[in-house]
């Protein structure tokens, strides 16, 4: 039996569970793992499991199991760890949901979400394992009911057409009684977070924002579940806001985020986001990752992900005369493009810190700017001893970035340094373009205060 795998978030991984899950799995046939979004990277390098899980390339949890799907795989996984059920079981949703989007005909478009439980290969997902509310969900309700009222009737042909497969209604049974696992409907999961008559909850909110304007064509909202009072909200990585309520409203107009309902705003991130399309933008909320108890692992500079060229910026080979530096401004889930940098300038304060926890990792130093707006994203972070963090005064962190980003960079993101080891040093050469980044820091603020690492 050919078993697809994706892990998602770093929280499965530093739990234990993905491993051990895997471990299990492998003993039922061949288990094939790759990951699912960008977070779970740092856990997996920590985990030193970046030979078990393909870490290589940057692919939504959809992505990854529309793959496997092409790849004829028996049966996929999907692996999580939410900081709720409710959190787990929304985001699972919207996962299938675009995952059988990519796979089905266009007539899905025109339907409710019936169809989105309709695929030929079985699809669970593991939600939270050794917690309280820890779930399974298999999310083919059509294939299911087809085994049901074959099983009715006595028939095999299950088991006749896919001989070296575990039919799913038993796999699903036994998995939850090894993993001591709940056993949770998929329609129940749409139908309580996605139904008309699930945003009733939000209704008064909903009305009493749109009460006082009088043209709402160009308006749209999405309610987001599982938020916690105090979590910093995410959109396609830029923190634009923070809850002050459990019940919270993301509203956009002509493709902007104008509104929060159940939070507060903030600008500078929604200046970044720029224009997006509410329904496939994807929101986090509270910490990215939480475990406090992480131990960091720095890749040797043998391992196979730091050579795979397929994670690189680019896959041409740089010539040993050549430094390279990268430029990461406000997208820091992007840096393992930067893997085989020497240097790598980040801009923002949350930037810099997710930049600089990652990089480490990969043992590369990074030049800060930051302006001390920091919402604090992760719980813990580490940085490379050879890094250096510069705060300008508030609100000035984007605009030497600019500045260094256009007479430095040449508006590249990757900058090639001449080098040749007979005349300077490797340190000496980024020292003095470190240098260079201070004089362009010097153009624009007349102060600034330096924090080496």
């Amino acid at each position: 039996m050919e078993i697809g795998v994706v892990v998602h978030g770093p929280g499965i991984v530093d739990s234990g569970w993905a491993l051990e899950i895997i471990n299990l799995l492998s003993k039922l046939g061949n288990v094939h793992c790759r990951l699912g979004g960008t977070m779970g990277r740092t856990a997996i390098i920590d985990a030193g499991l970046e030979d078990i899980v393909d870490i290589s390339l940057k692919l939504l949890p959809s992505e990854s199991l529309n793959i496997f799907n092409s790849e004829n795989m028996d049966v996929i996984f999907l692996l999580d760890y939410g900081k709720s059920s409710e959190t787990g079981h929304t985001f699972g949703y919207k996962v299938l949901n675009h995952y059988f989007k990519k796979i089905s005909d266009d007539t899905y478009l025109a339907t409710n979400h019936r169809p989105l439980f309709d695929s030929r290969i079985p699809v669970f997902q593991i939600e939270r394992p050794g917690e309280e509310d820890a779930s399974i969900i298999s999310w083919n309700v059509a294939l299911n009911r087809k085994i049901a009222k074959l099983r009715e009737i006595g028939s095999n042909e299950f088991e006749e057409t896919y001989p070296d497969v575990i039919p799913p209604d038993i796999l699903l049974n036994e998995l939850a009684r090894i993993l001591d696992l709940n056993i949770v409907d998929a329609e129940y999961i749409a139908d309580k977070y996605f139904s008309k008559f699930s945003e009733v909850e939000n209704a008064s909110l909903v009305e009493n924002y749109f009460s006082n304007i009088e043209d709402t064509e160009f308006y749209e909202y999405r309610k987001i579940h599982g938020v916690s009072i105090g979590d910093n909200i995410f959109i396609n990585g830029h923190v634009v806001g923070k809850a002050s309520s459990n019940n919270l409203v993301l509203i956009t107009k002509d493709k902007i985020l104008v509104e929060i309902l159940g939070g507060s705003v903030k600008e500078h991130g929604v200046n970044k986001l720029g224009k997006i399309d509410l329904d496939n933008v994807i929101v986090k909320t509270g910490l990215l990752r939480v475990s406090d108890k992480i131990k960091p692992r720095i890749l040797d500079e043998n391992s196979n992900f730091l050579h795979d060229e397929e994670c690189s910026y680019e896959t041409l080979e740089y010539e040993e005369t050549y430094l390279k530096v990268g430029f990461v401004n406000h997208v820091a889930y992007d840096v393992y493009r930067f893997k085989t940098c020497d240097l790598v300038v980040t801009i923002d304060d949350d930037t810099t810190l997710v930049s600089s926890d990652i990089l480490y990792r990969l043992n590369i130093p990074i030049f800060g700017i930051t302006d001390g707006d920091l919402d604090k994203v992760v719980e813990k972070a580490f940085v490379n001893e050879n890094s250096t963090v510069v705060e300008v005064q508030s609100g000035y962190d984007d605009i030497v970035g600019d500045h260094v980003y256009k007479e430095l960079f040449n508006e590249e993101i990757m900058l090639k340094i001449p080098y040749d080891s007979n005349e300077k040093s490797r340190e000496d050469v980024l020292q003095e373009f470190k240098e260079e980044v201070f004089n362009k820091i010097k153009e624009e603020v007349s102060a600034f205060k330096i924090n080496r690492c």
